[in-house]
């Protein structure tokens, strides 16, 4: 058996953050670029001492498109390097996430009133996930999982 746990730290933690988001439906626009809209969102979390996988900075943002049966959707989202973990072996110390920013892509094509087309695509670019220990130079790991492709069909009933 293995078992784990996690030990409370002495005294208080204080964590504080800032979202502000922007979302707007481009009506004014002439024609079929009416159905574009904009939306994006800025994050900044500013804790008191540091804490594993709190990214102090993230942001996302894209832009949505819908005339008549036909929706797509391009989705960016970024996070600021984090702390994943930390470890007493001299030689890892102090494991981070490298700041990262993936694109999606998304959109469906309603076939009736109930039944839509889905398509969603992750990682349009394939970014991979790297990670280092201690400094930004020392690579500890370089992963690339690839897009994530799903093709659906939605109903509504």
């Amino acid at each position: 058996y293995q078992f784990l746990s996690y030990l409370n730290g002495a005294g208080k933690a204080h964590t504080n953050g800032v979202s502000v988001e922007y979302n707007q439906q481009l009506i004014f626009l002439p024609g079929a670029l009416k159905g574009l809209s904009v939306f994006g969102s800025v994050t900044r979390t500013i804790a008191d001492r540091q804490q594993l996988r709190l990214a102090p900075k993230s942001a996302n943002g894209g832009v949505r498109f819908r005339y008549g049966k036909f929706n797509v959707q391009v989705r960016s989202t970024w996070q600021a390097a984090r702390l994943l973990s930390i470890s007493t072996n001299a030689v890892n110390g102090r494991l981070w996430a490298k700041e990262r920013t993936l694109v999606d892509l998304s959109g469906g094509y309603k076939l009736t009133k109930r039944v839509e087309l889905m398509l969603s695509v992750r990682n349009v670019f394939n970014a991979p996930a790297e990670q280092y220990s201690n400094e930004p130079g020392r690579l500890q790991l370089f992963d690339v999982y690839g897009s994530l492709w799903n093709l659906g069909i939605k109903g509504t009933f």
